[in-house]
């Protein structure tokens, strides 16, 4: 393996620190005079709340406070947002249940947060819950897919037809049907992945605060989207600009995907830090995380390939229903629409794919990211049915997928059918890699140069800036890039956007590097300078000019503009 290789092992940091017992992570921590919260949670999957009685509970020793759901609505408190840019069964933007901190009205999924009870100590917080009152009326219930998908199904929320949250169909229908109707073997495959909780070795919790003097209000969580929580609760919850938001983030214990999004509890504790003037602290116990912490996957997937007599694909047809719960606030429906549809082809040339995806309310707790956030699910999917179809046909896996073949080994710019682009050079022409230094050199000395396209040897890898994250696209051909460029490769690293360049300029563009240059380098438009040193040479693209510096410790002899690169190197991630 080269110094640098793909898997070898990296140093860690933290563990000293970690094993030691001086990490801090959310509990480990605790503010001057803070209270604590603890939650009445639904026991019903849907039922109407006809009344609260919090009189018992607010005399309890050390009570301070119980908030209910319509309290926080009558303060101004609002509702998670939804994604806007999906659409539901009636081709209109997606809906679903409005859902808040603390429910208002209806309880719509077991352990759906009631009520809130803030107390001087957590013990007297969880004895004054038990004294909370709650008169629930029951509610028709749909708890599975197949019952959100019956024709008699209660529906989960009105404005959403046929319970479908948000659907997507893509591919061409046309082509797909014509590849099966010429197929010599048809594979089929069913089967469901299972809904799971996500095991965190760290439950979450949440501390809010208060600053008075300047309004502030502040966010003490074990989270991976600090920015994200920042943006939804300032926008979203407390109607405030984000500025008036912080959200500090300390050591987290595991997450995969279970700690992206903002949740009811954290908004409480900022809200009863607000209310009471001083910061108030919950942690969730293990069992209550089963109950209230997102769960993962839960798809019913139904796909088959058709191919020829030579084990060649002809097309692919792909049916995915997911059940994303009782609200339409996490990434989980844009996950089942779209997120994993992109991966579905695997890397295997597909010529024909059409796909629907439809995501589903149902009355159980909300769906969002784990593990790799649909793309487990995609994969699984296509590697599954080529297996099969090995065994089906009677050739070998390995065999079979080699006569496939990877999307790589045949083209030179192959266009996903799930519309995400790789472009590579093609085997045949990837000795001549001295070329790529002239093509540098003339595209920057012709100053014409505004951006580089993605296509041939180009990979877009996008933009990594402070809390901005790559798209699953991105990384996608990051990963490509780099699992297909040869050992020796050279990497360049290019310092400007482009996505200000129409498709005109980007197919100009692309035919100048197609003429100039004809090896296998891949160009890594990013911000992730820790890479830098994998490369002999790196070009800076300023101003529609490529300015060609040298070696890494060319970046970090420039005044200012490189700043950054001073604090990765002194964190031990530059030479």
């Amino acid at each position: 393996m080269t110094k640098f290789g793909i898997g070898q092992a990296i140093t860690r940091r933290e563990d000293q620190r970690l094993l030691t017992g001086t990490g801090q992570y959310l509990d480990d921590m605790s503010l001057p005079n803070e209270a604590h919260v603890a939650f009445v949670r639904s026991p019903h999957a849907h039922a109407r709340i006809a009344s609260i009685d919090t009189g018992a509970a607010t005399s309890a020793p050390g009570v301070l406070a119980v908030l209910t759901g319509a309290q926080l609505k009558a303060d101004g408190i609002g509702h998670f947002p939804i994604n806007p840019g999906l659409t539901n069964a009636a081709g209109k933007p997606m809906t679903a249940p409005p859902y808040y901190p603390l429910a208002v009205d209806e309880a719509r999924f077991v352990g759906e947060a009631v009520a809130a009870v803030v107390a001087q100590t957590r013990q007297q917080a969880l004895d004054a819950v038990e004294q909370v009152q709650v008169d629930y009326e029951e509610l028709p219930v749909v708890v599975s897919i197949e019952q959100a998908m019956a024709a008699d199904a209660p529906q989960v929320w009105a404005d959403a037809p046929g319970n479908v949250a948000a659907q997507t169909e893509f591919g061409d229908q046309a082509a797909t049907d014509a590849g099966f109707a010429k197929a010599k073997h048809v594979s089929k495959i069913h089967f469901t992945n299972q809904r799971l909780v996500p095991v965190s070795m760290e439950p979450r919790g949440s501390i809010g605060d208060y600053d008075q003097a300047s309004g502030r209000l502040l966010l003490y969580t074990s989270c991976q989207n600090p920015a994200g929580l920042q943006k939804t609760l300032a926008e979203a919850i407390f109607k405030v600009p984000a500025e008036q938001v912080r959200v500090r983030v300390g050591d987290v214990g595991g997450g995969f995907g279970m700690k992206t999004m903002l949740y009811a509890e954290d908004a409480v504790c900022v809200y009863a830090a607000r209310k009471l003037g001083r910061p108030a602290h919950w942690r969730a116990t293990r069992s209550e995380e089963f109950l209230a912490g997102t769960h993962g996957r839960d798809q019913i997937n139904d796909a088959e390939l058709a191919f020829d007599a030579d084990g060649k694909i002809l097309g692919f047809r792909v049916n995915i229903v997911g059940n994303v719960g009782a609200y339409a606030c996490s990434p989980g429906a844009v996950i089942v629409v779209a997120v994993g549809p992109k991966v579905i082809t695997g890397v295997y040339h597909i010529p024909a794919l059409h796909l629907k995806a439809r995501a589903f309310l149902t009355n159980t707790n909300i769906v969002s990211a784990y593990r790799g956030a649909g793309r487990p699910e995609a994969i699984y999917l296509i590697e599954r049915l080529m297996d099969q179809a090995a065994a089906e046909m009677k050739m070998d896996p390995a065999e079979l997928r080699r006569r496939i073949g990877a999307v790589f080994q045949d083209f030179v710019r192959y266009q996903f059918s799930a519309a995400e682009n790789v472009g590579l050079g093609e085997p045949s022409r990837l000795e001549d890699r001295a070329r790529i230094a002239g093509a540098v050199e003339r595209a920057g000395a012709a100053g014409v140069v505004a951006g580089l396209p993605q296509g041939y040897d180009t990979v877009l890898g996008g933009w990594f800036e402070r809390g901005h994250e790559l798209s699953a696209g991105q990384w996608q051909k990051l990963a490509v890039a780099r699992a297909f460029m040869r050992d020796d490769a050279e990497l360049l690293i290019l310092d400007e956007p482009t996505a200000s360049i129409d498709a005109e300029a980007e197919h100009e563009l692309f035919e100048r590097f197609r003429q100039l240059s004809a090896d296998r380098t891949a160009i890594v438009i990013s911000h992730r300078f820790s890479t830098v040193r994998l490369a002999d040479r790196i070009a800076v693209l300023h101003g529609g000019r490529l300015e060609e510096l040298g070696s890494h410790r060319d970046l970090l002899a420039r005044d200012g503009r490189y700043a950054h690169l001073f604090r990765l190197q002194a964190q031990g991630y530059l030479d």
